[in-house]
């Protein structure tokens, strides 16, 4: 076993032990302390000069029970969970108009900062060019929305708007660290009729998802999820689910509006030797792995992975429009 990976278990055991839970994952390629996880106070978290409101509602579709549930046990083993949480179907239908246009591609973040477009049926990647955000932080993960933006999240956990056809890049107001949410986080455009974003990530308390308009980026709670999946990454799918992915292969699908459990599962993914990340497209869904990138299909219904390729970069972010797809599905 080599330093650094020598490095990541010990990390792990770390945070697990102030979890109290066995299924907090060390951090792959990805570079972040895990020390930052410890929430700052409320001046560290807003930051100089800002003012966080933390309770102000998102938007007119906010949901309706904003406080995390005081009943859920983040340290209840995730296979438990799987097992005995009824696994809740897909939607019959889109939770967002069939006839809204959408993206033909999904889009890829690399460890280097280069941004790719991905053909799904064809598990090949296209390189777009080097995003250039104004901080020295590196890529952590990323989401986009059916309006051609890109929201990228640095290591320095600020999120940025990216142009996808220009890739220019531009700071949101989003301040790090609100609701007492750590580093590592992971951020998802959820597609319904108004864009939101879920912010997902780890509280002192345990993990804890929570969503923002995309004007104000003021995070309002939306539950504490009864399954964690730290370090995250996450996307939204056009069905109202959210899909989170740990370095080690743990997975939890949420409900988006309401952050109840779906289903929690373990899986044969592991990301600690690169990056990691996961994406949806239509009922499909991708999880990306390794120094090389390699292209997994995750069936929900038994928990398995097919391998369908490669694309040849250590993937930290991955996205599609959380909409219904021209190409079908």
């Amino acid at each position: 076993m080599n330093a650094q990976l020598r490095a990541r278990r010990l990390a792990h055991a770390i945070l697990s032990t102030a979890m109290g839970s066995s299924l907090v994952a060390a951090c792959g390629a990805r570079t972040a302390l895990f020390v930052d996880d410890v929430a700052p106070s409320a001046a560290e978290e807003a930051g100089p000069g800002s003012v966080v409101d933390a309770t102000a509602p998102f938007d007119a579709a906010a949901p309706q029970d904003s406080s995390p549930s005081s009943t859920s046990d983040a340290s209840m083993p995730i296979d438990a969970l799987s097992t005995v949480d009824a696994r809740v179907p897909f939607d019959a239908a889109p939770a967002i108009d069939a006839s809204t246009s959408c993206p033909r591609n999904g889009y890829l973040w690399a460890s280097s900062g280069e941004l790719y477009s991905f053909e799904p049926q064809s598990v090949s990647a296209t390189r777009l060019g080097l995003v250039t955000c104004p901080t020295a932080a590196s890529p952590w993960s990323m989401s986009v929305s059916r309006t051609g933006v890109g929201y990228l999240m640095y290591s320095d956990w600020n999120i940025y708007r990216v142009d996808l056809t220009t890739l220019a890049c531009t700071t949101t107001p989003y301040v790090p660290y609100q609701l007492g949410l750590g580093s590592q986080t992971a951020l998802a455009v959820s597609d319904d009729l108004i864009e939101r974003l879920f912010v997902y990530g780890l509280t002192n308390a345990g993990p804890l998802l929570a969503v923002t308009n995309l004007t104000s980026f003021a995070l309002s709670a939306v539950q504490e999820p009864e399954a964690p999946a730290i370090p995250p990454d996450m996307q939204a799918d056009a069905y109202g689910h959210l899909f989170v992915l740990s370095d080690l292969g743990s997975v939890v699908e949420l409900d988006a509006p309401t952050g109840a459990l779906v289903h929690a599962a373990h899986t044969s993914f592991s990301g600690v030797e690169g990056g990691w990340a996961v994406m949806t497209w239509n009922r499909d869904v991708f999880f990306f792995g390794g120094s090389s990138g390699q292209v997994s299909l995750y069936d929900p219904s038994t928990d398995s992975l097919q391998s369908v390729g490669s694309v040849h970069d250590t993937i930290v972010g991955a996205s599609a429009a959380a909409c219904i797809h021209p190409s079908g599905g």
